[in-house]
Formats: structure tokens, sequence, C-alpha cells
């Protein structure tokens, strides 16, 4: 372990925050366990393994399921059971304002792949649509937008994000802005 002398100072450089889109996944469905999650996960009403020093916070979320056991390759795979699944998730609520936010804080100064699982029930078809935009915590700016809907098979969004962020998800279709799962991954290039 090395010490500063009286005469040197040690520098932190505040993490300038960023979020880059990279890709839309449709195909993996629910089988997460392989493909995503490598440094952490939230696998909504099952597991939460966020990385070190990681702070996810939501805020004005509520939660609810559709089936917390079932087969469905939709579903996601349970990280304390992998051969059970569960259609959980935050929503916005059913009232104004109809939206929810998770403040994600990584001081670690690495970006990040963010994969967000999105899903609707298979008794519903396409009711559902978010708008997620990512803003910089500390200025507000907004540094990414993108919009999930027909998500009645499961769709993964993903990002390459660093720093703090605020991640907001607001009600664009008929029913409430809905999220299942949160993945962390290695950065990989845009």
């Amino acid at each position: 372990m090395e010490h500063l002398n009286k005469n040197q100072r040690m520098d932190f450089a505040e993490v300038k925050a960023s979020a880059t889109f990279i890709k839309t996944d449709t195909t993996t469905q629910g089988n997460w366990i392989g493909a995503y999650g490598s440094e952490g996960y939230n696998i909504i009403g099952n597991a939460v393994n966020y990385p070190l020093n990681t702070q996810v916070t939501p805020e004005g979320n509520y939660y609810d399921s559709w089936w917390t056991t079932t087969n469905s390759s939709i579903a996601l795979q349970k990280a304390t059971s992998p051969s059970d699944r569960i259609t959980a998730y935050w929503h916005s609520g059913w009232t104004d304002p109809n939206f929810f936010t998770l403040d994600l804080n990584m001081p670690d100064c690495n970006s990040h792949n963010i994969a967000m699982y999105f899903l609707e029930s298979d008794m519903f078809t396409n009711v559902y649509s978010d708008k997620i935009e990512i803003f910089d915590a500390a200025t507000g700016s907004l540094l990414s937008t993108q919009s999930a809907s027909s998500f009645s098979k499961g769709k993964y969004l993903v990002w390459n994000i660093k720093g703090h962020v605020r991640i907001s998800f607001t009600k664009s279709g008929y029913a409430n802005a809905v999220l299942s799962g949160l993945f962390f991954d290695p950065a990989t290039a845009p």
C-alpha cells in the first residue's frame, strides 16, 4: 500500500455520466442466465444481486406479478431456482403521474452494459408501452431516450451506462409502465 507524502495530493475526478443505447433483444426471452447478469441482476420479485458499490434506488414504483411460478419461456428464470420462472414487475401505478424512476449510481468509473427486461403477461397482447429516458443525475441532462413496446414475448433493451444516472419509465400506451428485470454486464463497444 502506497502512502502520500506531504507535498503529494490525490485527485478524485467526478465520473461523468453517459448512456449509449446498444441493442434490442427479442430472442433471449426469459433465459437470461448465461446471456445477461454476469456482474449482477435484479429479478423483480425473486432475487437481487447488484455489483459491488452499485446503488439502485427505485422511486414511485409499485410491485405486482402475474405468476410467481410458471414454466413459460417468456418468464424470467429465477436466480434462486433456474428451473422455475416468474413474471413479476415494477410498475408506475394506475393513476397520474404514470411513471417511476430508478436512481442508478455506479461509482467505479467504468462503463457497464445494463439490460432491462420488459414483459407483459401472455394474457395481453401489446397493450403496454414504456418510454425510457436516461438522465445525468448531477446535471439533469437527457442522455438517451428509447421506447419499449410490443413486448408480449419479452424484450431486452441494452445500454452502455457509466456513472450516476436517473432512469425514468413513463407510460406511453394503454397500460402502466413496467419493468421485470435489470441486468449488469461488462461493457461492450456500442
